[in-house]
């Protein structure tokens, strides 16, 4: 109980002070986001910078697999995997297809 309150209390700590540190880049993706309103990993790259570390295999596999699931169900619909209703501004469909699904 005091030590869960403990744990909360630094982590709430912790988000404070990132967001805090990293205020200009929270507030160049909060207006990339406004005016995409659903953007991909190249728009987060270009407002965050490459990653600190590489991405995991597992995450490949996630997202991979969840693409996968998409077409297959899309296609199964009989629709254009890749427009997708969901309305929005700006066009374009605002997702990508990762590296695996886009070279097909």
């Amino acid at each position: 109980t005091r030590s869960v309150s403990k744990i909360i209390d630094a982590s709430y700590e912790r988000a404070v002070s990132l967001l805090t540190e990293h205020r200009d880049k929270l507030t160049a993706l909060a207006e990339s986001l406004l005016e995409k309103e659903v953007i991909g990993s190249d728009d987060l790259i270009r407002v965050l910078g490459e990653r600190p570390f590489s991405k995991s295999v597992d995450y490949d596999e996630f997202v991979n697999a969840s693409w996968k699931r998409k077409l297959e169900t899309a296609d199964d619909a009989g629709e254009d995997a890749g427009g997708g209703g969901g309305g929005g501004s700006g066009g374009g469909g605002g997702e990508e297809l990762p590296p695996a699904q886009a070279a097909a």
